[in-house]
């Protein structure tokens, strides 16, 4: 009866034909096998390992990269509210929304003053009062 060993050589003590008549596995065949046995096992044991650290990498990046997207949302979102906020209590002057617009287009800030002065004049002082008054 053939039995064979953890390697998958026949083992020592194994009685099957072949080995009786001395086709045994030598020594050196043992030990090569058996060192091929461990590297087998020492590479399984570290792809296993390389596995649960690979997807515990995965889940730590997958986690990180939902946070800066959601904070990357959540920055998006306040930036729309203060803005709001600015433009509802900001008022509306024409000569001031010029002269933001002209500065932004990169006009120095006596080129945009004299802009808005030539479009837009000031507006005259009120009735009754005088430079006398004041």
């Amino acid at each position: 009866m053939k039995t064979l060993d953890d390697t998958g050589l026949h083992a020592v003590t194994c009685a099957c034909a072949m080995c009786e008549a001395g086709y045994r596995p030598t020594m050196k065949q043992r030990w090569a096998a058996r060192q091929a046995l461990d590297a087998r096992k020492r590479r399984l044991a570290a792809e296993a390992a390389a596995g649960v650290a690979g997807e515990a990498r995965k889940s730590a990046a997958a986690r990180a990269a939902q946070s800066r997207l959601s904070l990357t949302e959540d920055v998006r979102f306040t930036d729309r509210k203060l803005e709001e906020l600015r433009a509802a209590e900001r008022p509306r002057d024409p000569r001031t929304e010029l002269y933001l617009a002209l500065r932004a287009e990169g006009k120095s800030r006596s080129e945009a003053e004299s802009i808005v002065d030539l479009r837009c004049p000031s507006e005259p002082p009120e009735e009754g009062i005088t430079d006398e008054e004041s």
